[in-house]
């Protein structure tokens, strides 16, 4: 819909309608007032013309039904009266039956976007996604312009159903409070016809969005529909080091100086590590990463137990110094260094990047200020084509940047947990075969990165990773966050036997759903595969590469900070429980 014009639509009719209502009480009241002075013995009084007046706009009025000639401006009164008259009819019942009909329109949408809650998360995410030519529906109060709104209690299903979640693509909760957010996120999964849908709930505390993130993997519901629960310091972060990954050059060697302690700072250092940024230079020198702020050593302690890969992706230090310390000592180091100052009070950081000239490195955009909102000090330094005047930037070494912003821009929340779990296990993936191949094995099928993989088989991968419940649950076991105390786990040998064999049913099912069936040499144009076969027909080596996709769960698990746990003792006669579970 054309909101402008339809806008200005509606503004000309109101006009029109007002100026019709102005005209029938001018030349009615002129009118009037001729006319019944001329009818002796008739009252024509002001108050007693305004009646009259009044009556015109009920088709019936004293002063036209005394017959005899009538002025020409009671002429026109008497037909513009009545129209303005049909007009309100008209006007109100159109309001009447406009929410009806609005909200038939709205269930049967397709591919719309709905964005519940009225923080100003929501408007910036409404605002991103209309920018970007999507059709959104709004659950609030006051949406942004733009969104279709609609009305209703956003926990109830029923709501969501008139909001036409059925065919809705995704689904963002951004209120201001969580245990509202998850309440809303169940109710939208309960709508959902498909699961195509994906729905994303804002958490305001990590540890909670990770700890419903472990609850929601061991349900049965991880299977029906995509939910995922985000949490915005993790967001921003996110996309901080993915534009820092594609905007720098791994020629030199960079280490990365992290000033704060917070929610931000931490998810910084993990997603920096995580997504391989600063890279692992060609003489095998990991990345420094350095963390600084009080309770650093501690907090570096955390992460490196709650997520393992660190230890490998990174050389992550702690350092309790002040800034400009820690920044000379890693320039010692490395080549190059870059300040990511993240503290939550932002004139902290603003003042720290201005006063210290020893955080400025030869490169620009060697200090990054990040903080949530960029209005006025993001201004200030902004250096656009439509900026008239700017601060000084230190000839580009000083960027700031917007946390919120970067949160809800169009497509952070892609790579969601499900994302990052699916591309895990195909980086495992590659690394089993590339190394296959370097030992003279013949190896078939892709050896494409994530980034080149057909969507059809990044959905396949995607469809594994959300089965993780139904075959842990089926053992007994569940999803805890991580701690450095976390025990290694490992299935026993009946269970990855078990595991591995419903893993093939499932893969199985998922290809012949897809078009796919069996050949004796694959093709993957005409979508012929020679593995379609039942499990007792498999090929050894290929039953080995089911096996090494049970073995890698709880792997690509500890990676995203999460561990297995039992609940109860491994049980003998596993089989026929698993394809239960997993239907």
């Amino acid at each position: 819909m054309d909101w402008r014009r339809w806008a200005t639509s509606l503004s000309i009719a109101r006009g029109g309608f007002a100026v019709t209502v102005v005209t029938a009480c001018v030349t009615g009241f002129i009118g009037l007032r001729e006319q019944l002075a001329t009818q002796p013995g008739s009252r024509h009084d002001t108050l007693e013309v305004v009646y009259c007046v009044i009556q015109l706009f009920a088709l019936s009025s004293d002063g036209v039904s005394q017959g005899g000639h009538l002025p020409w401006a009671l002429q026109v009164a008497r037909f513009v009266a009545p129209a303005a008259t049909a007009y309100a009819f008209f006007e109100a019942g159109r309001q009447l039956f406009a929410a009806e009909i609005r909200q038939r329109r709205v269930r049967r949408k397709r591919g719309h976007v709905i964005v519940c809650g009225d923080s100003l998360a929501a408007k910036v995410l409404t605002r991103t996604l209309v920018s970007a030519g999507d059709d959104v529906v709004a659950l609030a109060d006051d949406p942004e312009r733009g969104a279709t709104r609609v009305s209703g209690d956003p926990r109830s299903t029923a709501t969501f159903k008139v909001a036409g979640v059925s065919g809705a693509a995704a689904v963002y909760i951004c209120g201001d409070d969580s245990a509202h957010n998850l309440a809303v996120a169940l109710a939208a999964a309960n709508g959902a016809a498909s699961d195509q849908l994906r729905i994303y709930a804002e958490m305001d505390d990590v540890e909670l969005c990770h700890a419903l993130r472990a609850r929601w993997w061991s349900g049965r519901g991880s299977q029906r529909v995509r939910l995922d629960f985000f949490n915005r310091d993790e967001l921003a972060a996110r996309a901080l080091a993915r534009e820092e990954e594609r905007a720098l050059t791994a020629e030199d060697a960079y280490e990365l100086i992290v000033v704060g302690t917070g929610g931000f700072a931490r998810a910084l250092v993990i997603e920096s590590a995580r997504r391989r940024w600063p890279p692992i230079l060609p003489d095998g020198r990991r990345p420094g990463i350095t963390l600084v702020g009080e309770g650093a050593d501690r907090i570096v302690g955390e992460m490196t137990g709650r997520f393992p890969f660190l230890r490998s992706a990174c050389e992550l230090r702690a350092s309790q110094d002040a800034p400009p310390v820690a920044a000379r000592a890693a320039v010692g180091r490395a080549a190059h260094v870059r300040v990511y100052l993240c503290q939550d009070d932002p004139r902290e950081a603003l003042r720290l990047a201005l006063a210290d000239t020893a955080l400025w490195q030869t490169r620009p955009d060697s200090v990054v200020v990040c903080f949530d909102d960029l209005v006025g000090y993001g201004a200030a330094f902004d250096y656009g084509e439509e900026t008239a005047m700017a601060l000084d930037g230190m000839d580009g070494r000083l960027r700031l940047w917007g946390t919120t912003n970067a949160a809800f821009s169009l497509g952070s929340m892609d790579e969601d947990l499900t994302e990052m779990i699916a591309r895990s296990v195909h980086e495992r993936y590659l690394a089993r075969r590339k190394a296959e191949r370097a030992a003279g094995v013949e190896v078939t099928g892709t050896l494409s990165s994530w980034e080149d993989l057909p969507e059809n088989l990044r959905e396949a991968n995607r469809y594994q990773v959300r089965d993780f419940g139904a075959k842990l649950s089926a053992m007994g076991c569940t999803v805890v966050l991580r701690n450095d105390a976390s025990a290694p786990f490992a299935f026993a040998a009946e269970e990855v036997e078990a595991l591995a064999e419903h893993e093939h049913e499932r893969w199985s099912a998922e290809r012949r759903a897809a078009g796919w069936s069996y050949g004796p040499v694959r093709d993957d144009d005409g979508r012929i595969h020679p593995d379609l076969v039942p499990w007792e027909s498999l090929a050894e080596p290929d039953r080995e590469k089911d096996r090494e996709a049970v073995r890698g769960i709880a792997l690509v698990l500890a990676d995203a900070g999460f561990d297995v746990v039992r609940l109860r003792p491994p049980q003998s006669g596993t089989s026929e429980s698993v394809v239960t579970a997993g239907m």
